[in-house]
């Protein structure tokens, strides 16, 4: 609705377009905006500018296009460090440093499934390293005193 057709009293214009009476205030920068301007997302109203930038940024969940599961990662690492014993020096600790990632990334969400899978990659990685850190001490030791 045009701002002159609301009367002189009865009309908030809008932050973007002038013209156009305001329905409604954006709840991220508080900015008036039209029905032109309005995106609802989420349960929120954000003006267009508000929307991309908090797109760009990835904080709506619901625009995300593009994810990195570190759970994924490090269960693949953990296993690949078991099933091959000598790349464990440098799977178990990725293992290790995935896990933790994936924690971060799933409280981050929200999400509570899947921490046991997470839980026991951690703890396949710690053992990879420190089987294969013992083998390479006992080789060292072996070397010394024999």
């Amino acid at each position: 609705m045009p701002v002159a057709a609301a009367g002189p009293d009865g009309a908030t214009p809008c932050g973007y377009h002038p013209g156009n009476v305001a329905t409604t205030n954006c709840q991220h920068c508080g900015t008036f905006i039209c029905g032109l301007c309005e995106v609802t997302l989420e349960g929120r109203r954000l003006c267009v500018s508000c929307f991309d930038r908090l797109r760009s940024e990835n904080k709506l969940e619901t625009t995300i296009s593009e994810f990195r599961d570190y759970g994924s990662i490090a269960a693949s690492s953990a296993v690949f460090g078991c099933l091959i014993p000598y790349f464990s020096i440098i799977l178990g600790p990725l293992a290790v440093y995935y896990s933790i990632k994936a924690f971060r990334q799933k409280k981050q969400m929200n999400e509570t499934d899947g921490r046991l899978a997470i839980a026991l990659s951690m703890i396949l990685g710690l053992v990879g390293t420190g089987a294969v850190l013992f083998l390479i001490g006992t080789i060292v030791i072996g070397l010394i005193s024999g």
